[in-house]
């Protein structure tokens, strides 16, 4: 009966350390989609006739649609939204007009969710995966 030497070396730390960088970029990638799903969200301009309470925001130039933009993920917190000053009272509303969700609905519609879900998680696997080969575990 012949028996086999084997060496087992833990790397847990460095494996903690990978996964933690993985998962932000996989937020970040995330945050870059729902922020993009948002401006998709806005509705084309309609010859400056309003949205309906309860929809996203009709277009009445780019300045909403250009401001669009997310913050990279650190440790495992990432944020998309708007830059202009305006953007949260057309998102909650105000005493004068109701409000025209597009920021929230990102998150609340299934389907864009899922979207974002995915990019979440193909970034990730395909990170980690990545990191994998290169330190050859």
């Amino acid at each position: 009966m012949a028996l086999a030497r084997v060496r087992f070396e833990w790397k847990g730390d460095a494996f903690a350390r990978d996964l933690e960088k993985s998962i932000d970029r996989g937020l970040t990638a995330a945050a870059a989609r729902a922020a993009d799903e948002a401006v998709r969200s806005l509705g084309s301009s309609h010859g400056g006739v309003r949205s309906k309470p309860g929809h996203p925001p009709h277009t009445q130039s780019t300045t909403l649609a250009n401001s669009g933009t997310y913050v990279e993920a650190k440790r495992g917190v990432a944020y998309y939204g708007f830059s202009v000053f305006y953007a949260p009272f057309l998102e909650l509303g105000t005493r004068m007009m109701a409000a025209r969700p597009f920021i929230r609905r990102v998150i609340e519609v299934p389907a864009i969710r899922n979207r974002i879900a995915k990019t979440f998680y193909r970034t990730t696997e395909k990170d980690l995966l990545r990191r994998g080969r290169a330190a050859g575990r």
